[in-house]
């Protein structure tokens, strides 16, 4: 909660019956021991509500989406790694399906990133289509 046009805001414990009048006396009193001051009768605001809930879910099977069609590469880059410049293959995110791996360096598109797997490094769609990056060296060892 916060007074009408604050940009900052306290927090404010809400009990099982919502009294509006409690409710905003509570936020005074915080908003004292926070700041060393309240304005009883200035209009106050809820910014936030957060509800926790704790219960049992039945659990269900993960649906995971298919890879879009089509062969997942979409072009190349040259690419800086360490002061060497790699020929580097550029691949479609959404077209890859579980279970694949590509040894880096790599460039890995989306919509909203682009993973980058550096030489020595290899990604992998696990079974839910998460991309693991690991490094080849530590899996030989």
């Amino acid at each position: 909660m916060r007074y009408v046009g604050q940009e900052y805001f306290v927090a404010v414990e809400v009990s099982d019956q919502v009294d509006v009048g409690a409710l905003e006396a509570t936020f005074h009193e915080v908003h004292r021991a926070r700041y060393g001051h309240c304005t009883p009768g200035l209009p106050v605001e809820l910014v936030n509500l957060r509800v926790a809930a704790w219960g049992a879910v039945p659990r269900g099977k993960v649906s995971v989406p298919e890879p879009e069609p089509g062969d997942p590469m979409v072009g190349r880059r040259q690419v800086v790694f360490d002061g060497c410049t790699y020929d580097t293959p550029v691949l479609a995110r959404d077209r890859l399906a579980s279970g694949v791996r590509h040894e880096g360096p790599l460039l890995i598109n989306e919509e909203s990133a682009t993973t980058v797997v550096p030489p020595g490094h290899e990604a992998r769609v696990d079974e839910l289509r998460n991309l693991l990056i690991t490094s080849r060296q530590r899996r030989t060892r």
